[in-house]
């Protein structure tokens, strides 16, 4: 009838044991390997996520910063014919409003088109009124401050 055919094994039992051995060990290892990075990716993804955000939040801080505090204007105002030029720096919360040039107490109404400029300490001395002729933005206030201040 038939034989049958024996099966040949190239390896001996112990041999083929510790090769599956040594299988499963570089498959743990590599699979370890593999899966190490990939979390350091994530933190670092994490990282500059945050980064990102703390960014855009102190940015929004200065833009709402921006927006509600005063801010300065160049104000030409005359009186007798006398045309200055001066930085008005209006009050914000304790802040007395402030001209810079000037020791003096500055109360303007630029809708009005009045300044009035008065001593500190002296209560008997009035206020000195100047008439509002121009009042121009805040680059032409670092402008002039450039000009004036920096030579």
């Amino acid at each position: 009838m038939s034989t049958k055919i024996k099966q040949q094994k190239l390896l001996k039992p112990e041999d083929f044991n510790k090769k599956t051995k040594k299988r499963s060990k570089a498959t743990t290892k590599s699979y370890e390997n593999t899966k190490i990075p990939n979390a350091q990716h994530i933190v670092k993804v994490e990282k500059k996520s945050n980064k990102t955000l703390h960014l855009v939040i102190f940015l929004l801080l200065l833009v709402i910063i921006y927006f509600v505090s005063p801010k300065p204007s160049l104000l030409t105002y005359e009186k007798s014919g006398i045309v200055n030029q001066s930085i008005y720096w209006p009050g914000f919360y304790t802040i007395e409003p402030f001209i810079l040039d000037s020791n003096l107490k500055a109360d303007a109404s630029i809708t009005a088109n009045h300044l009035f400029l008065c001593h500190k300490n002296l209560k008997k001395i009035q206020c000195q009124k100047y008439k509002i002729i121009d009042e121009k933005g805040v680059f032409s206030v670092i402008l002039h401050y450039y000009n004036t201040y920096q030579k």
